[in-house]
């Protein structure tokens, strides 16, 4: 699945859009965009690691998420 797919289902999840609102499978679906590139999702999931959002709260994972995706262009 391409990472833009994936990125794309986990904001469903994330928001609640045609399903009920799932953050778990939000940040497994951020994740796996995430590791394949996308920006957006790398964002994403630092956000949720950042404030516990559906995952265990990790600021230096987060950060670390935020940095890729700074690095995106």
């Amino acid at each position: 699945m391409s990472p833009s797919a994936l990125y794309a289902i986990a904001v469903c999840h994330h928001r609640g859009l045609g399903r009920k609102k799932d953050l778990k499978k939000a940040v497994s679906y951020y994740r796996r965009a995430a590791e394949k590139g996308d920006k957006r999702a790398q964002n994403n999931l630092g956000y949720c690691l950042a404030t516990g959002a559906g995952v265990a709260q990790n600021a230096q994972e987060a950060v670390q998420w935020f940095i890729r995706a700074s690095h995106q262009s």
